[in-house]
């Protein structure tokens, strides 16, 4: 059954998009895992970089909106091995995609019917879960109908920061906004056997120049301890991890290759591959030894 997990902040430019591309990418490439990569971003960076041209073809009811109109079989709308080269042929084939089209910006302005999205798009999403190890969702920058949509199918959630003052504000904002969230969805997750609510169980701090020193991390680190010690949606085991600057990982997003791929080694490239090793061997939460 599928990992599911989340990289969410309600920050724009903090990394969320890159990070989402390249676990996703080096789970599925360095550790033979079958990936799922969900892009609930109606700015579809994370689909425009792994498709390419190939995007631009897309219907928008083969994409995400295929888990919240119907229009379309979920499982059709899956781009399988998703990443390719000039040739045509797989790159990485256990790397899969659901692609986000810009019309998902329509979703908010519709009327809300007796079933709400997120109950809609976990239903629709769920026929997936025992094909996959993980399923990974590229959250928006917002508390909109689709972060929402992703926050109820995910058991885990990675919050992507940068070490100042406003990511240390944004924790506090996060840990409001989705605990409401969980209340107000707290009905239609009892009709669900086995639903655990979603859980922060991870802290990565983008964009840390090697040798600088940045007075807001301590404080960010002192925030994120305090909610784990009095938080329900924080992990008490939660960790922190630093991800440094590099112009490659944009390079990468140019070239429409992740991280993982690039022939150069670079320290980037291996933070990364580290960051998917250790989340892989933090196990499944609701697996217990």
């Amino acid at each position: 059954m599928a990992r599911r997990i989340g990289f969410l902040n309600f920050k724009g430019g903090v990394g969320k998009t890159t990070l989402a591309v390249n676990i996703a990418a080096s789970l599925a490439h360095d550790l033979d895992r079958s990936v799922l990569l969900v892009d609930c971003d109606p700015q579809s960076n994370a689909s425009i970089w792994l498709m390419g041209h190939r995007w631009d073809q897309l219907r928008p009811e083969d994409s995400v909106l295929s888990l919240l109109n119907g229009q379309s079989s979920v499982l059709q709308s899956i781009q399988k091995a998703v990443l390719r080269g000039e040739d045509g042929q797989p790159l990485i084939r256990k790397l899969d995609l659901l692609a986000a089209k810009n019309e998902l910006l329509e979703v908010e302005s519709r009327a809300e019917g007796k079933v709400p999205y997120f109950f809609q798009f976990y239903e629709r999403l769920s026929g997936q879960f025992p094909a996959y190890d993980y399923i990974i969702f590229d959250c928006p920058p917002s508390a909109s109908r689709l972060t929402k949509c992703a926050l109820f199918a995910t058991r885990e959630l990675y919050v992507p920061c940068n070490p100042d003052e406003l990511s240390r504000q944004g924790l506090t904002m996060l840990n409001s906004v989705v605990q409401d969230f969980q209340k107000e969805s707290h009905y239609q997750s009892q009709s669900i056997p086995g639903y655990n609510r979603a859980q922060v169980r991870g802290l990565i701090v983008n964009s840390i120049k090697p040798g600088a020193k940045y007075d807001s991390l301590d404080d960010l680190i002192a925030r994120a301890s305090s909610l784990k010690k009095g938080s329900q949606l924080f992990d008490d085991k939660a960790f922190t991890i630093n991800v440094s600057q590099s112009i490659l990982a944009s390079r990468s997003a140019h070239t429409h290759l992740p991280l993982t791929l690039d022939r150069k080694s670079s320290t980037i490239q291996e933070e990364i591959r580290n960051l998917a090793q250790h989340i892989d061997s933090r196990g499944d939460p609701d697996v217990h030894p």
